[in-house]
């Protein structure tokens, strides 16, 4: 039996199929039903209330097929964030956070937005900025700030449209990988040998015990060097 959230869902794809009509022409039951399914799974954590009216927004547009899942949270973004501040705005309260940064930048950027704070990073940030002068504050840090806050903004727009059980698993791995880590790291041992490996090790250790150690080599003298030149030649000449 379906549950009412299952038919909310349900009722909303019927929406855009009366809508777009042209979009589900070539979707059958199987497809219809698997859409329903990833649809209710997707927006699983969200109030549907809004998704609604994400849908009615949309559909408000020129555009002439349904959204896809993605583009529908962009507009619940947009209907649920209407006031976010822009990156001009943002950097009006760094500004501000500024003039009283060198002594009170712990105060001053407890007050900033979270999403600014990432952007500048520290407070310890502000400091420095409070300690330089007004042209280049003005110019140069207002522009990597306004390009950091840019960035910080779409990654966590980006980080919302990843699903819950995604982000659940990310960040299972990721504590897996510091757990690792932070783990002393033990030193290779030597490799393991083989059974053949093993023998011929042993069979040259054999054959190293029995041998005499070598003789030490002597210089010969030059009366023995010529006693011997003259024997080989002797010996070549016999030959």
């Amino acid at each position: 039996m379906e549950t009412d959230r299952q038919l909310s869902v349900k009722m909303l794809i019927t929406l855009l199929q009366s809508e777009y009509p042209n979009s589900f022409v070539n979707m059958d039951e199987r497809l219809l039903k698997l859409k329903i399914e990833l649809w209710e799974k997707e927006f699983a954590n969200d109030d549907l209330n809004v998704v609604y009216a994400a849908i009615r927004t949309y559909m408000r547009s020129p555009e002439r097929f349904a959204p896809t899942i993605g583009q529908i949270r962009e507009k619940m973004d947009m209907l649920t964030e209407p006031d976010k501040l822009s990156e001009v705005a943002a950097w009006a309260l760094v500004s501000k956070a500024c003039r009283n940064g060198y002594y009170g930048y712990k105060e001053e950027f407890a007050k900033l937005p979270p999403e600014i704070q990432q952007a500048v990073g520290r407070p310890e940030q502000l400091r420095e900025w409070a300690a330089m002068d007004a042209e280049t504050v003005g110019s140069v840090v207002a522009s990597n700030f306004m390009r950091s806050y840019r960035t910080t903004k779409q990654r966590a727009k980006e980080m919302a449209m990843i699903p819950g059980e995604v982000r659940q698993m990310l960040s299972s791995i990721t504590q897996k990988l510091e757990l690792k880590a932070a783990q002393p790291r033990e030193l290779p041992g030597p490799p393991e040998e083989d059974e053949s490996t093993r023998r011929r090790t042993a069979e040259i250790q054999v054959l190293a015990d029995l041998m005499p150690p070598p003789e030490p080599y002597i210089q010969p003298t030059d009366e023995e060097w010529i006693r011997m030149r003259d024997a080989a030649l002797q010996r070549l000449d016999e030959a």
